[in-house]
């Protein structure tokens, strides 16, 4: 088994919300054997970040398009195009025109002061000041 890192980073507060996938960091130029690749995020709401992982890593494995997976702690996709499954521990699923409950990344919440801030705002409102304490008291450990 072999495992490979691609830094992605999919919000700039004041920004138009957009996903930007780094290049495959692989020990090897190309590995023309697996027949799987399981793809790992911590957190999937939209999908987009594995999706584009697959869009741009998928010419790497030719043997293994048909076989991607998905595993994430959090996620609202069952589904995700050029995947065959998608795992996770936990699956939010929201009515039809129900609310949506917010699942963000804590390394993001916890590397980026200014989307956490928005964050708190948007998802707690008088809470806001709480939640931000919370954070950073998880930064300084």
């Amino acid at each position: 088994m072999h495992a490979a890192h691609i830094h992605a980073k999919t919000w700039q507060r004041g920004e138009r919300t957009d996903v930007t996938v780094s290049s495959l960091e692989w020990p090897r130029f190309i590995d023309v054997m697996p027949t799987r690749i399981l793809a790992v995020d911590d957190v999937v709401s939209s999908g987009t970040t594995l999706a584009l992982v697959h869009e741009r890593t998928v010419w790497r494995f030719p043997r293994a398009r048909t076989e991607w997976h998905a595993a994430a702690w959090v996620t609202r996709k069952v589904k995700l195009a050029g995947y065959a499954s998608v795992t996770a521990a936990l699956h939010v699923v929201c009515e039809e025109g129900g609310f949506r409950p917010p699942i963000n990344s804590l390394s993001t919440l916890l590397a980026e002061c200014d989307i956490a801030e928005s964050y708190a705002c948007r998802h707690f409102g008088t809470e806001a000041g709480e939640f931000s304490t919370r954070l950073e008291c998880i930064r300084n450990q």
